[in-house]
């Protein structure tokens, strides 16, 4: 699957892009949610697929950004 080639591509952009499309799977938005650069989190907190208990791990991303990113995406799906 071409999402998940790129979902290890070395450039963040292009991992941010895979976090961004709503058509990326589960696994995979579990898996970016983790991943070393700020904005690439921060995109899965965005993706409208993203579960519900992987935007609640990021609540407590170690980086504000990140926290504060899903802290709105987890009031708007209240």
């Amino acid at each position: 699957m071409l999402l998940e080639q790129l979902s290890t591509d070395s450039a963040w952009y292009v991992r941010e892009q895979v976090a961004m499309n709503p058509t990326t799977q589960t696994e995979l938005l579990r898996r970016l949610a983790q991943d070393p650069w700020f904005l690439v989190r921060i995109a899965v907190a965005h993706n409208p697929h993203a579960p519900d208990d992987v935007v609640a791990a990021l609540k407590d991303d170690p980086d504000v950004r990140v926290r504060k990113e899903a802290e709105k995406r987890a009031k708007v799906r209240q």
